[in-house]
């Protein structure tokens, strides 16, 4: 039996996590134009899944640069030397990824800029925070971010700029006990 029929026989399990689970599977395991009418209808706004699946797709994760200046041997991320642009996301990559954050049907939408170092391609990050927020303002909708970075690259126009957009900064404060 191949993963599909399997997959599918669990879209009649009486739990709606089971369902959920199976129908998001199926998104990746089959055809998507298949597939689309059954997740539909599976999370159309009346099922008792609705709920659950407006906020499941309220975090969206955009990776601006796979660029790190550091070379930490801990990080999980893969690194590129800080001299390749190749690495960057372009602009039009980022409104093609604004566009699908804002086909979610979460209420409050929450968008994650990661690297490599995403400060080190801050046009972009500028670009992704300034679009989000008009389309949010369009669609009368709330969006928040937050960009993860390890601080070394942030000056005073990066932070007056989060600062004015309400961006939340991540890091993590790591390394080798020095001195402790």
């Amino acid at each position: 039996m191949g993963a599909v029929p399997i997959v599918e026989s669990r879209l009649r399990d009486p739990d709606p996590s089971i369902r959920f689970a199976a129908a998001t599977a199926l998104g990746r395991l089959a055809d998507p134009a298949s597939v689309g009418p059954l997740l539909q209808a599976l999370l159309a706004p009346e099922t008792e899944l609705w709920p659950r699946f407006a906020q499941f797709t309220a975090l969206h994760l955009f990776v601006v640069s796979l660029r790190c200046d550091h070379s930490c041997a801990y990080c999980q991320v893969s690194r590129v030397s800080a001299d390749r642009t190749r690495y960057d996301m372009s602009e039009e990559t980022a409104r093609r990824a604004l566009d699908l954050t804002f086909r979610s049907p979460a209420p409050r939408l929450k968008i994650e800029l990661q690297g490599g170092e995403p400060l080190l391609h801050f046009e972009r990050v500028r670009q992704i925070i300034e679009d989000a927020h008009l389309r949010a303002e369009v669609e009368q909708r709330d969006v928040e971010f937050v960009v993860t970075t390890n601080l070394a690259l942030l000056d005073d126009d990066m932070l007056a700029f989060f600062r004015a957009h309400g961006v939340f900064l991540s890091t993590s404060l790591d390394g080798p006990m020095i001195g402790l």
